[in-house]
């Protein structure tokens, strides 16, 4: 009888941790399409402003000077769709994020 109660009061604490694990940690959800809403604000950018001059490997943005990985993002303003490079061009104002190398990984197109 006791081993009984026990393994259901085991089980019980492993549905309410479950439920539990299931609302802690889940991000928004856009209410028309059901994918998680994705918040540019909350995302802290290394560098914002003009690009001045945009290469195969190289990013200059207000007179600074920054290689470009090789698995680079190109994203909207949103950050709802991926873009190309060839919507960056000089003049384009944009956001950028450095990987651990300080090397270009995502461009946000501002304007």
């Amino acid at each position: 009888m006791r081993k009984c109660l026990l393994i259901n009061f085991i089980i019980i604490l492993m549905f309410c941790s479950w439920g539990l694990a299931d609302t802690v940690n889940t991000p928004n959800k856009d209410a028309s399409s059901g994918k998680p809403e994705i918040n540019i604000q909350k995302i802290e950018f290394d560098l914002e402003g003009n690009i001045d001059r945009f290469d195969d490997n190289e990013l200059v943005v207000d007179d600074r000077f920054h290689y470009v990985s090789k698995l680079v993002r190109f994203r909207s303003k949103d950050d709802k769709k991926s873009l190309l490079r060839s919507n960056f061009t000089v003049g384009t104002t944009v956001r950028v994020k450095l990987n651990s190398k300080g090397e270009v990984e995502t461009i946000w197109k501002v304007k």
